[in-house]
């Protein structure tokens, strides 16, 4: 019990970043710190404490396994809690709710071995005269840890969580779909339904070039603030049959239209509220703006995207600004 002791700080650390994973803050919580004043204060008790003249190693022990424990559960609660547990009926980025459910899998687990290794190695030394506070085959650890750089060399974006994920619409290079997660790009062979099957070479032949004008007029030009829009007139509007329409959404979307509606008004809305629409105007004018007859619409349909009310989602911005 040395100064390595001071390496708990670590415990709190992989704890706090479960916890602030999905979060939209970029600063840190003030009280977040006081995580740390145990291990800090364990840590030089542990420093003076080496030669065991207040307490044995055995207590000492197991104030340091409990210490792991609580927090070894806590995590575990946490992370069950907020993203094992996490069922939407849509987000705004999709399946990347998938994403950080195996990456926090895969980390958890990581950070389990390494947890065991150190209780075990550190149990196993209390019986011995040299105490290394678990430093003996650290390489296993080092090995671990190395699994956990390649995962993040080979997807850097998960480490940082839904702030990296989230792609804003403020791109205005339609050419790289915005909405790559809702679109299927791959084409059908063989359809069972007769019509649909005679008709797919007409919507193949400009299949991407439409996807990307559907696009731009959801996004850019703000198509759906209109409220009484509709497939026949968005049809009209990309000057190509309804059919073609119709089958783009059958076929090469996973969400229905009404839904795909509910997303683009809430990137529109989202878009609003970080230009600082809110400032001067109540949710109700915001709901009305982006194409809904009323607010509780609005409401639920933010929060199936986002997994956010849009009064959290503007106060988070606010305090952020």
């Amino acid at each position: 019990f040395s100064y390595k002791s001071f390496l708990l700080v670590s415990i709190p650390t992989v704890y706090l970043y479960f916890k602030n994973l999905i979060t939209t803050s970029k600063r840190y919580n003030a009280k977040e710190i006081l995580h740390f004043v145990f291990p800090i204060l364990f840590g030089c008790f542990c420093y003076l404490n080496r030669q065991g003249q207040f307490l044995n190693n055995y207590i000492t022990y197991f104030i340091y396994v409990i210490y792991l424990l609580i927090y070894l559960v806590s995590g575990t609660l946490l992370i069950k809690k907020i993203i094992w547990n996490t069922k939407k009926k849509q987000s705004i980025v999709f399946n990347n709710n998938d994403k950080i459910k195996k990456w926090i899998q895969f980390l958890f687990v990581i950070h389990l071995l390494i947890v065991i290794r150190l209780l075990i190695i550190s149990f196993s030394e209390l019986f011995h005269v040299n105490f290394s506070f678990g430093e003996n085959y650290s390489w296993v650890s080092g090995c671990l840890f190395i699994i956990i750089l390649i995962k993040i060399w080979t997807t850097p974006d998960i480490l940082f969580g839904y702030n990296a994920l989230y792609t804003k619409v403020k791109d205005e290079n339609f050419s790289k779909l915005t909405l790559s997660d809702v679109w299927i790009l791959t084409q059908q062979s063989e359809l069972k339904n007769i019509q649909d099957n005679e008709l797919k070479e007409k919507v193949y032949a400009s299949l991407n070039k439409q996807i990307n004008r559907i696009e731009k007029i959801a996004l850019k030009e703000k198509w759906f603030r209109n409220k009484e829009s509709s497939k026949s007139e968005l049809a009209e509007k990309l000057n190509i049959p309804k059919s073609h329409i119709h089958f783009i959404f059958k076929y090469h979307t996973k969400i229905s239209y009404a839904d795909f509606i509910k997303t683009v008004r809430t990137f529109d809305a989202i878009e609003l509220i970080e230009a600082g629409y809110l400032l001067n105007h109540k949710l109700d004018a915001l709901a009305s703006k982006v194409g809904y007859s009323s607010y509780n619409p609005f409401f639920s349909s933010f929060k199936d995207v986002t997994g956010k009310c849009p009064l959290e989602y503007s106060k988070e911005k606010i305090n952020l600004k």
